[in-house]
């Protein structure tokens, strides 16, 4: 099922339209890491008229790349404009396991995932930090963090909506989806059904009681200390510094650090 198109077909109006018209012609890509938070920035952007292309960079596309090859798919989006999204990690891993979970992709428990070589912990920081290091390759790149989206989402909203070069209806369209987008809200919508009628298997077709059984899970920022043990996040502390992601990420994306635990 091609989902942007499916988006588009969704509350079509001219302004809709007109989007489409202005993405097409930029070339504008949304990538991220899987469990990064863009179903959320999709649903958004759609009540909003605008149905970017989101792309997951080539992670779906084979289950034997490695951290080593996790970014080989960069070349193909060189003439793109890319809005990378990112996201703690160690919040990701945690999201990604419990899809997969949920997916029946995956049987064993956080530890293993985690320590997975192809679908690890490792491999999501060679993801990241690919993707931020090639940023000047693209035609045109910027950032967003999950964390920025979260705790200030109107203003980190705004900035997108304006990378994106499309048009909304005014501040006051901005801040009516903004507050209908609130985690709660989005929780309540997903147990009625009513976002997989909407964005199809993007989202859980029934509800739950069970936060784990659905894709609005928890949208915590700082969820995996409550999640990990206390060797599993020290073996991520491991291998942040190993990879000295803190410091590359605050260099490249230029937005402080709201990794730190």
């Amino acid at each position: 099922m091609n989902h942007c198109k499916a988006r588009w077909r969704t509350d079509f109006n001219l302004r809709r339209l007109m989007n489409m018209l202005i993405l097409k012609s930029r070339g504008v890509v949304i990538v991220s890491y899987p469990r990064s938070g863009r179903t959320w920035l999709l649903a958004m952007l759609h009540a909003l008229s605008i149905d970017p292309r989101f792309s997951h960079g080539g992670v779906k596309n084979t289950h034997l790349d490695s951290p080593d090859t996790v970014c080989q798919d960069i070349p193909d989006y060189l003439e793109n404009r890319i809005l990378l999204i990112l996201r703690d990690p160690r919040d990701s891993i945690v999201s990604h396991h419990q899809h997969y979970l949920r997916k029946k992709k995956w049987e064993g428990d956080l530890p293993s995932f985690m320590r997975d070589p192809i679908w690890g912990f490792e491999r999501l920081l060679a993801f990241n930090l690919g993707w931020l290091q090639a940023g000047n390759r693209f035609k045109d790149f910027t950032t967003v963090r999950y964390e920025d989206l979260r705790r200030n989402t109107e203003i980190e909203l705004k900035r997108i909506v304006s990378f994106l070069g499309c048009k909304i209806s005014g501040p006051q369209a901005l801040s009516k989806v903004v507050a209908e987008h609130a985690f709660e809200q989005m929780k309540q919508r997903e147990r009625s059904g009513e976002l997989h009628a909407r964005y199809g298997k993007l989202y859980s077709p029934f509800g739950s009681e069970n936060d784990n059984e659905m894709v609005v899970r928890r949208g915590v920022i700082g969820s995996h200390v409550e999640e990990m043990t206390a060797a599993d996040r020290e073996f991520c502390e491991e291998m942040l510094k190993r990879y000295n992601y803190h410091v590359i990420v605050d260099q490249l994306a230029g937005r402080g650090n709201v990794l730190a635990a």
